[in-house]
């Protein structure tokens, strides 16, 4: 259908190229810092970040409680303004109490020094997400984009520094490195939007009005968590394969995330984001969306197939000339997972456009059935003796591939 419709293929290829290339060369930076500092790091270091940042991914995604989104819907600059204002409480206030529960919880349990880079890191992103929503309800990305190369910048030079300087905290070099990028990103970002703050803080935010804010748009939380949550729980399994089998194996397969899925993802939401822009308003409009929502599983289906080919045909090639040989088992969790991965990116994709559907119940039922279900099989299998590290890998692998095709399967009828 997309290939039919070149008019269409060349407004879309015009229309992402920008937000593709900026995202393809940060994460070219990534993969090529992260294979280098394979010489210095072992697995556990990379299963450990793999941890944080899914703890992070998730404490993000509720820190500022979703408001943010109603910046898509709200027209007048003043109203605007005092959304992001009260955003802003709200990070600040969730921000204070992490920061307590935090210390209390150090002073009670012995926890890993990686959670107080997690709530640093939380309010890093929680700032920088506010500001991407902010542009694209202008549909202006320029400068959110360019953040991806500071961040990566940025990651690539703090970790090489540690890894060279700072022997001793070499299991935290990833963490902190990420911590760095995000930091460096706000204040970038910050800067080039120097303009636009005293504009958005030149009225400020009365407690009255916090309250009133806070509950008109209270839909628009209780519409985005659970999808956001759901959206999530792929980065939750690096937390289920850390409890099971370990640092090291948790390491891996971060490896496989950050190495595979994480660059084939940005390449493939660079065409989705503008896709679905489209299909939001024509169809608000009644305008037919046929065209638009087989673009987008073109998406969903090339970037699947893309991180399938390359898990078996390129990356294998790299690792086995360039890893040393502590990482040569990485070649066959690759593969192995790589399945797995593809189906993550098919229900990544599908749950962000499921967001502007109209079957929303079905959608939420079917993402969350396609998430929950294979780490509730891989959790049964865990615990069936014998099963090893590998075995667990492919069921866990095969069972994400199966089940991400119910919320693909969704997408047929739900703009109808």
């Amino acid at each position: 259908m997309i290939i039919r419709n070149i008019p269409y293929l060349k407004t879309l290829i015009r229309g992402s190229s920008k937000m593709i290339s900026l995202g393809i060369l940060s994460q070219l930076i990534i993969v090529v810092v992260t294979l280098s500092l394979t010489e210095f790091l072992d697995p556990e270091a990379f299963g450990i970040f793999g941890v944080y940042a899914a703890f992070w991914s998730i404490l993000t995604t509720v820190m500022s409680g979703k408001y943010e989104l109603s910046l898509l819907k709200l027209t007048k600059a003043y109203e605007r303004n005092k959304i992001v204002q009260l955003c802003i409480v709200i990070i600040v206030a969730t921000s204070t109490l992490g920061l307590l529960v935090l210390m209390l919880v150090f002073v009670i349990y012995d926890l890993p020094k990686y959670w107080a880079f997690i709530l640093i890191s939380c309010i890093f992103s929680s700032v920088l997400g506010l500001f991407k929503i902010y542009q694209a309800a202008d549909r202006v990305f320029s400068a959110y984009q360019v953040t991806l190369i500071v961040n990566a910048v940025f990651f690539a030079t703090v970790a090489w520094l540690i890894v060279c300087l700072f022997e001793e905290y070499h299991k935290l070099a990833l963490v902190i490195a990420h911590s760095s990028g995000l930091f460096a990103s706000v204040i970038i970002v910050s800067f080039m939007n120097r303009a636009l703050l005293p504009v958005i803080f030149a009225n400020r935010i009365r407690f009255e009005e916090i309250k009133v804010l806070a509950i008109r748009y209270k839909s628009f939380t209780f519409k985005a968590l659970p999808s956001e949550l759901i959206m999530l729980i792929p980065q939750s399994i690096v937390i289920v394969v850390n409890s099971f089998l370990g640092n090291a194996i948790a390491g891996f397969y971060t490896l496989c995330q950050r190495v595979i899925l994480t660059p084939f993802l940005v390449f493939g939401l660079g065409f989705s984001e503008f896709i679905r822009s489209d299909i939001s308003v024509k169809h608000r409009s009644g305008v037919d969306v046929k065209t638009e929502l087989y673009s987008y599983i073109a998406v969903i289906v090339g970037t699947g197939l893309l991180v399938i080919l390359a898990s078996h045909l390129f990356f294998p090639i790299l690792i086995k000339e360039f890893l040393s040989t502590e990482y040569t088992p990485l070649v066959g969790y690759l593969k192995i997972l790589s399945f797995g991965l593809a189906g993550q990116a098919g229900v990544l994709f599908t749950a962000h456009l499921w967001q502007i559907s109209d079957n929303k119940k079905l959608g939420l039922i079917l993402l969350t059935l396609s998430q929950v279900l294979p780490i509730s099989f891989f959790i049964v299998s865990a615990y069936q003796p014998g099963n090893t590290a590998n075995e667990l890998l492919v069921t866990l692998s095969l069972l994400m591939l199966f089940f991400s095709v119910l919320p693909i399967y969704y997408l047929k009828n739900a703009f109808k």
